[in-house]
C-alpha cells in the first residue's frame, strides 16, 4: 500500500524544532498530529500527552518524528544517553510494534565530527567528539538494528547548527556578541561552516515525515555557508552595527578556553565543517531559504531590541 501520512506524531514536541513545526503544520494542514514531550503544557490548542504514555497512542500513526534530546553539554553522559539513545530506542521500538509504517529520527552533523577537511556526505564515517555526538551515534546505531530486524523504516536527518528567531544556541550569543559592539579576536577565523536555518530545518523535516518515496538519511542545511568572519560582518549588517574584528592567534584562544572545559568552542570558531549538497541531487528536497535570509529572520528580533 503506497505511504500517505495523515496522522503524525511528534516525540518532543516543545523543543525548539518541534515548536515551530507545529505552528508550521497547524498554519495550512490537513494533517491530524499527536504531541508528545515531558512538559504536557498544550501547544497552539493542541493537548500534550506525557512521554510516559506514548505507546497507548501509537497504533493509528503514519509517522514518528522523534525530537526529544539532550543537547547541553554540561550535562552528564549517563544523562545524555537515557534520553537521546535510551528513549529514541523505546520510542522507536513502541513504533515499530505498533505498526507505524515511518519514523524520523533527528541526528546530527556532529556524529560526523566537530570539523571535517572535505564536504560530508551521508556516507562519511562517524568522529563523534564529545557526549552528545556519541549518543546521536548509539541512537543511530540501535535504530539501524531495528530497521534489518523487521524493515521498519527509518529516515535520519543529520542537521548542523540550526539557528533562527528566539533560538539559545552559540548563534544566538554571537548575535548578541556583534550587537553590543564588543571587539571579537576572530579576524583569523576563515573556516567555512554549513548551517540550517529553523525554516529549512522545517522543510527537511516535513519532506521526511510526508514524501512518498525518501532517503534514509538527508542532511539538510542553507544553500551557503559562511566562515566566522563572514558571519559577524553579515550580522553586522542585518543589524546595522559595527564588526569589530581583531587579529589573535588560535592558541591564545585555544588555551583559556581549553582551561575552562570550552576548547571545542575553538574548532567551531575557526576550522571548516560543511555538507555536501550533491545527495540533495538524489532527493526531492531543497532548502526553501537561502542563508542570507536566515540570518535575517533570525536576527528580526535582536534588530527590533
Amino acid at each position: 500500500m503506497p505511504y500517505e501520512a495523515r496522522r503524525v506524531g511528534i516525540v518532543g514536541a516543545t523543543s525548539y524544532l518541534g515548536r515551530r513545526l507545529i505552528e508550521r503544520l497547524t498554519d495550512a494542514s490537513q494533517l491530524d498530529l499527536v504531541l508528545f514531550s515531558r512538559n504536557t503544557q498544550p501547544i497552539a490548542d493542541r493537548p500534550v500527552y506525557a512521554l510516559e504514555r506514548f505507546e497507548d497512542r501509537f497504533a493509528d500513526l503514519d509517522c514518528v518524528i522523534h525530537l526529544a534530546a539532550i543537547t547541553d553539554s554540561r550535562v552528564s553522559e549517563p544523562e545524555i544517553r537515557s534520553v537521546n539513545v535510551d528513549l529514541a530506542s523505546t520510542v522507536a521500538e513502541a513504533a515499530a510494534q505498533a505498526g507505524v509504517p515511518r519514523f524520523v529520527f533527528l541526528s546530527s552533523l556532529g556524529v560526523h565530527g566537530k570539523s571535517a577537511p572535505v564536504p560530508v556526505t551521508p556516507e562519511a564515517p562517524f568522529r563523534p567528539e564529545n557526549a552528545y555526538a556519541r549518543s546521536k551515534v548509539a541512537a543511530e546505531a540501535l535504530l539501524a538494528n531495528l530497521t534489518a530486524r523487521n524493515g521498519f523504516e527509518v529516515v535520519t536527518l543529520r542537521p548542523p547548527m540550526i539557528y533562527g528567531p528566539r533560538g539559545n544556541n552559540s548563534f544566538a550569543k554571537l548575535a548578541q556578541l556583534v550587537k553590543t559592539g564588543v571587539p571579537l579576536p576572530l579576524a583569523r577565523a576563515r573556516g567555512c561552516r554549513s548551517f540550517c536555518s529553523i525554516e529549512n530545518a522545517v522543510s527537511a523535516t516535513l519532506h521526511s515525515a510526508l514524501s512518498k518515496e525518501v532517503a534514509p538519511v538527508l542532511i539538510p542545511a542553507d544553500p551557503e555557508d559562511f566562515d566566522t568572519v563572514g558571519l559577524v560582518n553579515e550580522m553586522a549588517r542585518v543589524m546595522e552595527c559595527d564588526a569589530r574584528l581583531w587579529p589573535l592567534p588560535r592558541a591564545c584562544l585555544a588555551i583559556p578556553l581549553g582551561m575552562v572545559g570550552r576548547g571545542e568552542m575553538v574548532t567551531s570558531l575557526f576550522d571548516p565543517l560543511q555538507v555536501d549538497r550533491a545527495h540533495w541531487q538524489t532527493q526531492s528536497w531543497r532548502p526553501i531559504e537561502s542563508g542570507y535570509d536566515g540570518v535575517r529572520r533570525a536576527l528580526s528580533e535582536v534588530v527590533s531590541v
